[in-house]
């Protein structure tokens, strides 16, 4: 099972005592699997953000024309940039977004087809004050951009996740490997997991369990705000990876 949004309830998954934040240091990435109901609304998959302003944030979204972008404002000033491919409404896709400094952003899909397509973004944006973890929503003092559909296995590293170095796209099989097998299932970025949540049957923190959650720095108080629900999960390989299992499984 996912994580199952309605955007017009305002939905969203939120972790207000985060661990580590970008503005402790860059870089960090996004990951998650995502089915959205429906395209043509900006929508964001997940966010850093302030929680005392309206414009400063960064993030992980999917644009109105369904391409999955990397976000980041600062005072009002947004620099975004989205892939080539568009998702299909109903259809499971793997994002990632890799923040690699305030002026080298990736973002990166395995689309349902099966294709790949990167897009990098070099504008300077440096927003201040992050201070609260959403899934679904871009945080701010009013929340934007609420995703309608489903999210699962969502996690976050303080590293730049690409083999290949921050300067190209990320490597085809690598995004593979992780999609379908798992975080856990590479040692060399199981170790730079910050926080995990498989999203199956935990959404807040009043049903944790061990195999769906996991956070480098102990636990986390996360809040199911507007009554999030569970559906459906997404095509996973029956050797994907759980947390602490830390097995190599190869992409054939």
């Amino acid at each position: 099972m996912g994580a199952s949004f309605v955007a017009a309830s305002s939905q969203y998954l939120s972790n207000s005592v985060v661990p580590v934040l970008p503005t402790t240091g860059y870089p960090f990435t996004f990951a998650a699997w995502i089915n959205t109901t429906a395209v043509g609304a900006a929508q964001t998959i997940m966010s850093f953000g302030d929680t005392g302003t309206t414009n400063n944030f960064i993030g992980l979204t999917l644009q109105t024309t369904g391409s999955v972008a990397v976000i980041a404002a600062a005072g009002g000033v947004t620099a975004s940039a989205g892939t080539g491919t568009a998702v299909t409404a109903g259809t499971w896709n793997f994002c990632v977004g890799r923040f690699i400094s305030s002026g080298n952003r990736w973002a990166a899909c395995l689309f349902s087809s099966g294709a790949i397509d990167n897009i990098q973004t070099v504008i300077f944006r440096a927003p201040p004050s992050l201070d609260k973890l959403g899934i679904g929503t871009t945080i701010a003092s009013t929340n934007l951009d609420f995703f309608g559909g489903i999210i699962a296995e969502a996690w976050y590293t303080n590293t730049d996740i690409n083999p290949l170095g921050n300067a190209v796209a990320i490597d085809s099989n690598f995004l593979r490997q992780i999609a379908y097998y798992g975080p856990f299932s590479v040692p060399s970025l199981a170790k730079d997991i910050i926080e995990y949540r498989g999203l199956r049957t935990t959404l807040g923190n009043d049903r944790n369990k061990p195999d769906e959650i996991y956070c480098q720095l102990g636990t986390q108080t996360w809040v199911n705000n507007g009554s999030t629900t569970i559906g459906a999960h997404a095509p996973l390989s029956n050797l994907y990876a759980r947390p602490r299992q830390f097995k190599i499984r190869l992409v054939v």
